[in-house]
């Protein structure tokens, strides 16, 4: 059995179908929440081609490797990533995987009390080369409301070398579900 037949077989388990409907934010609707999904390969460079949100079963019977956007209709993700770097050695990080994470123990110790001391709880992934701490920020919450305050960023974010990357306006819906404390999914 090849890697693509074992992703197949491993996403028949209802479990594994489970998080991964909650990964994309999939509510009692059914309707997922984040604005594309992509799929991927071993073999596939970023960026994936977006694909709808009603394409999930698509890519899951095809083998690939799922991908959400970070961009969702209902909350804001935010992810603070820190990863090892070495541009003499792109490869150190994965071949010396536990003298890199040991570097990076007092950082990720901060971040996570800094967390903590914010009332954020974060889901902590490890990935290749470091760490990520992701939650979710409620659209209708005050921290939401300063974050959108600052702006969209420079148009280079939202245009890719073939044009536009996805549509420039959001539009926000007006009534959103009880805000619930800022947490990881």
């Amino acid at each position: 059995m090849n890697v693509i037949e074992k992703r197949i077989n491993y996403y028949r388990d209802a479990n594994v179908r489970a998080r991964i409907l909650e990964f994309i934010g999939t509510s009692a609707s059914g309707e997922p929440s984040c604005e594309f999904l992509a799929g991927g390969d071993e073999n596939a460079q970023p960026p994936f081609k977006p694909y709808s949100r009603q394409s999930l079963n698509l890519l899951l019977d095809g083998g690939l490797e799922i991908c959400r956007s970070l961009w969702d209709r209902e909350v804001l993700i935010a992810d603070f990533d820190i990863e090892y770097v070495n541009f003499d050695n792109s490869a150190e990080a994965f071949t010396v995987a536990e003298r890199i994470l040991a570097i990076q123990q007092p950082v990720e110790n901060v971040i996570k009390q800094l967390l903590r001391d914010y009332g954020i709880q974060a889901r902590h992934v490890l990935s290749g080369r470091g760490h990520h701490f992701v939650w979710q920020i409620e659209q209708n919450s005050d921290e939401f409301k300063e974050l959108a305050a600052l702006g969209r960023g420079p148009p280079s974010l939202w245009v890719a070398e073939n044009g536009p990357l996805l549509r420039m306006a959001v539009p926000f819906r007006t009534s959103w579900r009880e805000p619930s404390p800022v947490s990881a999914w």
